[in-house]
């Protein structure tokens, strides 16, 4: 249970953080050369879904065969109205069930562990709103704002991260 708060995380004292599997034997993010990390698109088949609240994220395999991934997002918790940024998390590996019908994966490049690396830090330093009267913020505008930061240290220009995320919006 987060023992401590921060709001501009959306992270609030009592609040279950995620299972991160990043400590356990094989699940490591390891200097194993270039990895591919994608946007992911969920529920691109559910029509009581609006391609407008469509889940984004970005995500890359991890260990070694793959069998996670390292996840960079923000997430509603239960009972609460707002989003939260735990920063990166490794969880099983998302399409492992057999449900890769409803999620759309727009690939954005081959990243070393150091560019992973920063990928963390530019998400972990994107920060929530704690108070969305309009309901306007969700996952799709923190990829943004998460896009925005990484062209500003070099790790997409603004032409990529435009086109990576109108193919997300065609989703």
């Amino acid at each position: 249970m987060a023992t401590f708060y921060d709001s501009a995380m959306g992270i609030r004292v009592g609040m279950e953080p995620p299972l991160d599997l990043s400590e356990e034997p094989g699940f490591a993010d390891t200097d194993c050369g270039e990895v591919q990390i994608c946007l992911m698109v969920l529920n691109v088949n559910d029509p009581t879904v609006c391609p407008q609240h469509r889940p984004w994220f970005l995500y890359w395999t991890v260990g070694h065969p793959p069998v996670a991934c390292r996840v960079l997002r923000i997430v509603k918790e239960p009972g609460f109205e707002h989003y939260t940024n735990w920063g990166p998390v490794t969880i099983p590996d998302l399409l492992e069930d057999g449900d890769s019908d409803s999620v759309r994966v727009v690939p954005i490049g081959r990243f070393n562990l150091r560019q992973r690396l920063q990928w963390e830090r530019v998400a972990n330093e994107t920060t929530v709103p704690m108070f969305d009267f309009e309901g306007k913020y969700d996952g799709q505008a923190w990829i943004v704002d998460v896009f925005n930061r990484a062209i500003k240290c070099g790790l997409m220009t603004p032409m990529d991260a435009q086109r990576y995320l109108q193919k997300a919006r065609e989703c």
